[in-house]
């Protein structure tokens, strides 16, 4: 009997092992984009005092960092970075009012693309950002201020 080889799967599609923040981010592709994610990351936990939580996400996101303004398991999540190895993306949580606030025309042309395809459901929209400068990254920092804002504390 033939023997089979076993595709290596990277640890952010593996749901039925938990890796760690580190392996997910050594397994994307291009350096300077592990750059810029950890300043994401660290935008989001530090700037605005989020709860970060390694979870499986389902197949679209698999394994992720959610963003939580609470330290409950069960408070919404605001954010998800998604480590996917070939194109990591952030996805922001934004509410009807929340895109009613947005000044849209003094928003980098960027983030007008990322909020373009978005389609609202139930009063909320999920839309996804991949990011490949450090000016794509300081445009979705300052967007997840701008909706930090308009957000009023559930704390």
């Amino acid at each position: 009997m033939p023997r089979r080889s076993i595709a290596h799967r990277s640890p952010w599609e593996d749901r039925f092992t938990t890796p760690t923040t580190e392996s997910l981010f050594e397994a994307i592709e291009d350096d300077d984009i592990v750059d810029l994610a950890r300043v994401l990351r660290g935008g989001l936990e530090d700037d605005f005092g989020l709860t970060e939580r390694l979870e499986w996400c389902g197949v679209p996101w698999k394994w992720s960092l959610t963003y939580r303004s609470g330290r409950a398991a069960s408070a919404d999540i605001i954010a998800y970075l998604v480590p996917n190895p070939q194109t990591p993306t952030v996805v922001f949580r934004l509410t009807h009012q929340q895109f009613g606030t947005l000044p849209l025309r003094k928003l980098s042309r960027h983030i007008r693309d990322g909020l373009a395809p978005t389609r609202l459901v139930a009063g909320v929209c999920w839309p996804e950002w991949k990011f490949q400068s450090a000016n794509q990254v300081q445009d979705l920092v300052r967007l997840f201020g701008l909706l930090h804002a308009a957000t009023p504390s559930r704390v």
